[in-house]
Order: C-alpha cells, then sequence, then structure tokens
C-alpha cells in the first residue's frame, strides 16, 4: 500500500478537521493518508517524527492555505528529498495577512484548491499517481559555495554575517529582496542544488517583514535539510519566531562574539563537505534540460562563472578603455554583469590598482537621518564630499597595503614608500581591519558620534569647510593624499569602481540629499583622477547606476552633461539571442560554434501557435537580460516538473504566468524610489482592456489616487519604464525600447496622436493583472 504523509497548520482547526476527515474517507478506499496529528510523538521530538514520515512517504502532502513556518521547512525537506509532492489549499479559508503571492514560493510550484473533505479527498486521488518529484540538477558551485537569504532591510546583524563570510574568504550567493521581491521556487532550489552550505538568519517578530522572509527562510533551510547541506539558521536575538518543533535547529546569536562562533562554525562545516566531494555529483536525470543552469538571475551571484558566458556588449568595450565616468542601465539591464566582468578583466593586469567598492545603503541611510538632515545645504555638500575623499582615500590605502604586503618585501622600490605609508596610516589613526562595510560603518557611527552635540536637535547648522574636514579626517589629509600618489607613482594605472549605490533607497524615494550624495562621489571621483592625473597616473573612476536614478541626478545638476555616461540598454532582439545561446552553450558543454537554432531546439519547441518562441520569450522580457533569462526560467522550472524534455507550449503558459506576478513587483520596486505615491498604480490596471484611451488612462489613475497635478508626471513614469506603450498601427505597439529609450521621441508619438491616441499595456504583465484582450493576435496564449 502507498503511504501519504500529509503537513498542514494546525491553526485554524477547520484545516486540520477536513483533512482528517479526507484522509478516513481515503483509507476506505486502500490509500494509507497519515495527518501529522496521528504520528505517535509521545516521548520523541516532533521534527524527527515528521522528518522520518517524508522520508519514509510515497506522496508528499501539504496543505498550504496559510503561511506555517513548520509547513513551509517541510515542503522544502520533501522536495530536497526528491519526494512526489502535491500543494493543496482550502479556498474556504482567508489567507491572512501574509499573502501565497507575496511569499512568491508556493504559487511558482503550482496547487490545487479544495473546499471541504469530498472535494480533498478526489483532488489526492486523482493527483497522486500524476505527482512527481521536482527534477534536481545539483551542479556543485565551488567557487561561490554557500548561499544565503537576506532580508530586506540590512541591519547590523546582516551586516555582520556578510562581515564574517569576507572575513572566512567564502564567497557567496544571495537572495536579496532589494534586487528582487520574489523569490521563486525554481530559483530557491536551483541555488541550494549547487551549494556546499546554506545560511539562514531569521529576524525577530519586532523587525519589519519578519513574516515573509522567515517563511522564505523556512522553505530554503528545509531544501538544505532535504539535501543534506550544511546549514546554519542563525536568530539575532534570544527571542525566537519559530515553533518549539524547529527551535532546536536555530542557533541564538545575540551578540557579535556569538555570531563569529556561529559563522565560523559554520564554515568549517562547508569546508569538510568542500573537501569530502570535490567533484561534480552526478545529475538525478539525463534530461538534458533538467541538468541545464542558465546562470543566476543576479550577476553577484554569479561573478565568478559569468566570463564562461559573458556577452561583451559595446558598454563593457567603453568601460573598458576608460571612456566612462558612469555607466547607467535598468534594473536588470546589465551593470552588475558589466561590473564584475570588468574587475575580471582588469584583474590579470598585474600592476594595476582595481578597487571594486559597493557602500551598504543602510550607513548612508543613518548617515543622511542623523546627520545630513540638520545641516544647511552647503555644510551638507562639505560633509558628503568629504565623507567620500576619506573614503576614497582609506580604501586605496587599505587596497595596496594588502595586496603589496608580501610584493614590498622583494621589490626595492616599493619597501620605503609601503612602510611609510604604513607608518602614517598608523599614526593618524585608521583602522584598516574588515571590510569596506565595517571600515563605512565605523565611519557613519564617528561622524553621528562627532556631529550629535552640535546639532542637538537644531536644524539649518552651518559648519565650516574647515570643521567638516577636522570632523571627518582628524588629521592632516594634506599628508595622507601626498603619501598615497607618491605610491601610486609605482602603479600603471588606478581604477575604482562602484556599484549597488543605488540599492535600497529610503522608504520615502529619492530626495535631494540622496542625489547630493551620489552627486559628490562622482565630483569626489573626479577630483582624485584630476590629482592623480597631476602626478602622471592613469586614473580611470565609473559609478553604476540605474537609469532612472541618473535621469533625476542630470536634472539636479547645472552643468548637464559633464561626465561621460555610457547606457547599458537593450535594443536589439538578437543580441538578446546571443546572450541566451553563450548560457546553454557554457552549461550544456555544446560545441561553441553552434548557432542559436541548434541550442534552442535543445531545450524548447520552435514556435508558439504560430510565433517563433524565443522572439515570443523576448518581446516578453522589457527587452532585459535579467528579466528574460527569469522568464525562460521559469518556463523550463515548469517543463522540468512535468518531466517534458523541452519547453512545451503549456510549459510558456504556466511560465508566463508566474513571470508576470513577479515582473509587477520589481517594477513596484523601481517606481517606489522614485515616486512612493505611484507604487501601486499598476493595479489600478487590472481587468483593463488591452487597449484604450486617455481618458481610460486618466480614470486608472484617479482610481489610484494620483492627484491631478501629478498625472502627466506618472504617466511618463509608466511610458518610461515599458508598462505602457502607444498603438501606432492595427498590428504595431511602440514601446520605449523601440525608440532607444529616447522619452522625447515616445513623447513626439504621444502628442501626435492627439485624442485618438491609443495606448497597450505590455504583453508581459496581461496574465498577472487578467488584461482583456479581444484580438487573438495580441492575446497572451
Amino acid at each position: 500500500m502507498r503511504k501519504f504523509f500529509f503537513a498542514y497548520t494546525g491553526r485554524p482547526v477547520q484545516i486540520g478537521d477536513v483533512i482528517v476527515a479526507a484522509s478516513a474517507r481515503l483509507r476506505s478506499a486502500s490509500l494509507k493518508v497519515t495527518p501529522w496529528q496521528e504520528l505517535e510523538v509521545a516521548g520523541n521530538f516532533i521534527r524527527n517524527q515528521v522528518l522520518n514520515s517524508i522520508e519514509d512517504s510515497d506522496l508528499f502532502i501539504a496543505d498550504i492555505s496559510i503561511a506555517n513556518f513548520n509547513v513551509s521547512f517541510e515542503i522544502g525537506y520533501a522536495i530536497g528529498c526528491g519526494k512526489p509532492i502535491l500543494l493543496v489549499k482550502n479556498r474556504a479559508i482567508d489567507e491572512g495577512p501574509l499573502k501565497l503571492q507575496e511569499i512568491g514560493l508556493f504559487d511558482t510550484i503550482g496547487f490545487t484548491e479544495y473546499e471541504n473533505a469530498e472535494t480533498l479527498q478526489k483532488t489526492i486521488q486523482a493527483n497522486s499517481e500524476v505527482a512527481r518529484p521536482l527534477l534536481i540538477a545539483p551542479a556543485l558551485n565551488l567557487s561561490a559555495p554557500i548561499y544565503a537569504i537576506e532580508p530586506k532591510h540590512k541591519t547590523d546583524y546582516i551586516i555582520g554575517i556578510r562581515s564574517r563570510l569576507e572575513r572566512a574568504r567564502m564567497s557567496t550567493r544571495t537572495f536579496d529582496p532589494q534586487e528582487r521581491p520574489r523569490l521563486s521556487s525554481w530559483e530557491a532550489i536551483e541555488q541550494v542544488a549547487q551549494s556546499y552550505g546554506v545560511l539562514v538568519p531569521l529576524l525577530s517578530r519586532t523587525l519589519a517583514d519578519h513574516s515573509l522572509h522567515n517563511m522564505r527562510a523556512a522553505f530554503v533551510a528545509g531544501l538544505a535539510s532535504g539535501m543534506k547541506k550544511p546549514l546554519a539558521i542563525l536568530q539575532d536575538a534570544i527571542e525566537q519566531p519559530v515553533p518549539l518543533d524547529y527551535r532546536d535547529i536555530v542557533q541564538p546569536c545575540p551578540n557579535s562574539d556569538e555570531l563569529r562562533k556561529a559563522v565560523a562554525a559554520f564554515v568549517s562545516n562547508v569546508m569538510a563537505a568542500i573537501q569530502a566531494t570535490r567533484q561534480k555529483e552526478p545529475s538525478h536525470t539525463k534530461n538534458f534540460l533538467a541538468s541545464l543552469s542558465l546562470g543566476a538571475n543576479a550577476a553577484e551571484n554569479e561573478a565568478s562563472a559569468l566570463t564562461e558566458y559573458y556577452l561583451p556588449i559595446d558598454a563593457f568595450n567603453q568601460a573598458l578603455r576608460g571612456e566612462a565616468h558612469v555607466v547607467v542601465g535598468r534594473k536588470g539591464s546589465g551593470k552588475s554583469a558589466l561590473f564584475f566582468q570588468l574587475i575580471e578583466v582588469l584583474a590579470k593586469r598585474k600592476n594595476d590598482i582595481v578597487i571594486d567598492l559597493k557602500p551598504e545603503t543602510s550607513q548612508l541611510i543613518k548617515l543622511k537621518q542623523a546627520v545630513l538632515s540638520s545641516l544647511t545645504e552647503g555644510a551638507r555638500e562639505h560633509t558628503i564630499m568629504a565623507f567620500w575623499e576619506y573614503v576614497l582615500l582609506v580604501e586605496i590605502a587599505a587596497h595596496v597595503l594588502s595586496t603589496d604586503r608580501d610584493r614590498h618585501l622583494r621589490d626595492h622600490h616599493l619597501f620605503e614608500p609601503y612602510r611609510e605609508l604604513e607608518a602614517l596610516i598608523s599614526e593618524a589613526g585608521i583602522s584598516l581591519a574588515g571590510s569596506f562595510a565595517d571600515r563605512v560603518a565605523s565611519l557613519v557611527n564617528r561622524l553621528v558620534d562627532a556631529y550629535n552635540p552640535r546639532l542637538e536637535g537644531k536644524v539649518d547648522v552651518t559648519l565650516s569647510e574647515e570643521e567638516v574636514t577636522e570632523t571627518i579626517y582628524r588629521s592632516a589629509v594634506g599628508k595622507l593624499a601626498a603619501k598615497i600618489l607618491e605610491y601610486l607613482q609605482h602603479k600603471e594605472e588606478v581604477w575604482v569602481l562602484f556599484d549597488n549605490l543605488d540599492k535600497g533607497w529610503s522608504t520615502d524615494g529619492l530626495d535631494k540629499t540622496d542625489l547630493t550624495i551620489v552627486r559628490c562621489l562622482v565630483d569626489a571621483c573626479r577630483k582624485l583622477q584630476q590629482r592623480l592625473s597631476r602626478q602622471q597616473v592613469h586614473a580611470h573612476s565609473i559609478l553604476f547606476l540605474r537609469n532612472d536614478v541618473y535621469e533625476l541626478l542630470v536634472r539636479s545638476t547645472s552643468d548637464k552633461g559633464k561626465e561621460a555616461a555610457v547606457k547599458v540598454d537593450w535594443t536589439d532582439a538578437d543580441l538578446l539571442r546571443e546572450l541566451l545561446r553563450l548560457r546553454i552553450v557554457a552549461a550544456g558543454k555544446l560545441n561553441e560554434n553552434s548557432s542559436f537554432d541548434e541550442v534552442w531546439s535543445r531545450i524548447a519547441v520552435s514556435h508558439y501557435r504560430g510565433e517563433e518562441t524565443s522572439q515570443y520569450l523576448i518581446e516578453r522580457c522589457l527587452m532585459r537580460p535579467r528579466f528574460l533569462i527569469d522568464l525562460v526560467s521559469y518556463c523550463k522550472s515548469s517543463a522540468c516538473n512535468l518531466g517534458h524534455e523541452r519547453i512545451q507550449e503549456s510549459d510558456l503558459e504556466k511560465g508566463l504566468k508566474n513571470y508576470s506576478n513577479d515582473l509587477i513587483s520589481d517594477l513596484q520596486y523601481e517606481m517606489h524610489d522614485i515616486d512612493p505615491q505611484a507604487e501601486n498604480v499598476i493595479y489600478s490596471f487590472i481587468g483593463y482592456p488591452s487597449l484604450f484611451g486617455e481618458s481610460d488612462l486618466l480614470g486608472a489613475l484617479n482610481d489610484a489616487g494620483i492627484a491631478e497635478a501629478s498625472r502627466e508626471r506618472v504617466i511618463e513614469m509608466l511610458l518610461w519604464y515599458g508598462f505602457l506603450g502607444i498603438l501606432q498601427d492595427a498590428d504595431k505597439s511602440t514601446y520605449i525600447y523601440d525608440v532607444n529609450y529616447e522619452m522625447k521621441i515616445l513623447a513626439g508619438v504621444r502628442r501626435r496622436k492627439g485624442a485618438d491616441i491609443q495606448y497597450c499595456i505590455n504583453p508581459a504583465f496581461v496574465p498577472a493583472l487578467g488584461i482583456q484582450t479581444k484580438n487573438p493576435s495580441r492575446s497572451l496564449f
């Protein structure tokens, strides 16, 4: 007799009552279904009994009517063990404050709804034979062996975990909700399968977004446990937000010493796992599609592997030639990929100084709120400029003292300059211990402590440039700068690269101070370049920024066009195909000269309802590489879950539905950063027709609560982000990427259409918004 195990939450009791009744019905039909509450747990650990029952079952069933930590962990555990799973949901039960769509995990696996014991019985009987394990292809990632889940807000606790891993020299792939609002099941499964170890920090109930983060953390921890990966579940306080069943596998870290011990023990376990298996494990399947990994959707998680399939677009070549001071692109356009590949190439130049910096925005927010908000505009600019100059000088010093620690002993040209620079740093009381994030945090904390007595709750406080400089440097900056300049004359070139500055702006959106922080960084980099150039030292600085943030920066700057900006924008569908081809060839170990058609035919059907499938997907990715990788991965996940050897038409439909939900969340985040009031305007288009006029558009904005004075600006945002397009003729819609991202051209098209204008919603958003499509050729499916 086949054994089924049923996991579900104990509250509300109606869920358990229906499941127990349905289980009794199934047992009378010769199917052994065991609800978890019927386990013999007296004298045993409940967790062990539950997990043992999952391992012994032929089918794992879980009720996801209400988000629950235990059930999320157990679903992950069952998937990790390779068990067939069936997710069910009682449509009569209110989900509560935490919605399935917000979590983003289980709706991407797929679930079946029921409303009473009879329909649940029929659902289980109908699906028990077709349910199958989710295919996992664990190609282990030795270059970045750890996978970690991060919360949206980067507290000192989270920064401390990062710092400990950096000090252990353990490269880490992360899920960051500032970068990706939703964690999909396929991404979590693939990332955990590639890992030698998984680290999951839990949030206490006092922190924002704790429920959402901990639910994701439970699923990922379950995956790691099921796959028998080294796992660390850390909690930043004694009060733990997890049920008693799983509390014994959570390690409280109420202070830095406990955190250090926990991470050290975890790293030791990861190293043991690496030593135990240097070769990649064999795939669980010979299915080419299932064993294929298209790479991570975030460049931060594939930095070391990126060189195998990176497509060097013109923007990369311009940056490499030193022609760019700013690299701009939309979220998901490949800025970070360019950043990491640029570092990879430059690092091979042995006599160059290459410094890559990623400031923690949370520290800048602290500086802004505690210090900058009380200063006059002039004092604010002096402070920010001095802050960045200090950071640049200290990071250059930290880099050369680290990289030349051994070399200067063998090179008589470097020996004396190195010792003098080292002595000057020590004399100035500058600590180079820890990571870049540690040093920035230390400086921000010192500034807050130094400024508080002067500010004392006042506003528009004036400080002289000398006072600002003295507060930040506490020593003669001239001596330090001169000594660094002297040392750099022994180097060929200096490169300073800044990324992630525009991640995680405050919840109120960008304001003038945020733009001043960015502009002062650009000015500080330019000033450093000029000083180095006068000493015959070739220097380059590149700041990587989101396109919308850069546009605001340009508008707020009097000397527009002063900085050489290179745009990472995609308009050519063939370039996106080449990007996919390179990834498929590298992952599948195919002939590198294989054409796109050859490799694409290995993983997908050629046409969908008469349209070539790659073009169909590209037209729904907003011309952003990350979105295209996400979309193809969703379709691939659906195909693998159903045992298909290629992506079928039905897999395209399912993948597009899941991707569309993610895309709305992504766009919400982007719009919120620029204008928080426009964050939810997209939902006002739910159920709209595929084509509509100006009056319908204004009606949607009115429903969203957008003030009349702000509506024109919001319309421009919707066009700029590619959510809305303009119908040109019966068969052609024009979106921002169709006019080379020139908003002025799209605005001109809009004016020319006048009262007859017809707007259209990008087909990428159609499934999530339930758009009414009357013309079959314009339909999603």
